[in-house]
């Protein structure tokens, strides 16, 4: 019956305009979303938008009831403190994930030079790596991703958040591939 209540109170409340939303509800998940939809009355769309979008943000972040928990009590000011330091987590994420991608295809060639050079010796001894044509490709597509690994690295927070977002693969960025 209480929540019927509260419920009611929120949406007798986003009737009204402006919202009179101060504080999220972090009892449940939904109450908080509630919270968070009375807090959005009022705005201009584009900013009712990218509050949208940062609460799918927090929502991936923090699963279930940690939603509720971890924005339970802020206000406006806090949540978008929430909203910045869950970019930054993202971002850490997404940064340490590129650069494990780029290290296993780094990886990937460097067997497969190894493993081509064992089976060439075997047959001739005198192989030289560094002069086989297969050999200095894939060094160079190694090379390549060596270098795309460190500019990722690089990356001003900002600017790894414009060029890849979360990092995910639907991402701005296409990861170029090679094989």
């Amino acid at each position: 019956m209480k929540k019927i209540l509260l419920v009611a109170s929120f949406l007798a409340l986003t009737a009204c305009g402006d919202s009179k939303i101060t504080e999220i509800d972090g009892s449940s998940t939904s109450m908080a979303d509630q919270s968070l939809k009375a807090m959005m009355q009022g705005m201009k769309n584009s900013d009712r938008y990218n509050m949208e979008v940062d609460i799918k943000m927090l929502h991936a972040r923090y699963k279930g009831e940690e939603f509720a928990k971890a924005l339970g009590g802020k206000d406006k000011d806090e949540f978008q403190k929430e909203v910045a330091d869950t970019r930054l987590y993202f971002i850490g994420k997404g940064r340490e994930r590129e650069i494990a991608d780029s290290q296993k295809e780094i990886d990937a060639f460097e067997t497969q030079i190894k493993e081509f050079t064992d089976l060439k010796k075997e047959n001739r001894p005198d192989f030289v790596a560094e002069d086989d044509v297969f050999v200095q490709g894939w060094t160079k597509k190694a090379d390549l991703i060596r270098a795309r690994q460190a500019a990722v690295a690089a990356l001003s927070d900002d600017a790894f958040w414009k060029e890849y977002g979360c990092g995910c693969s639907e991402s701005s960025i296409v990861r170029p591939q090679y094989n």
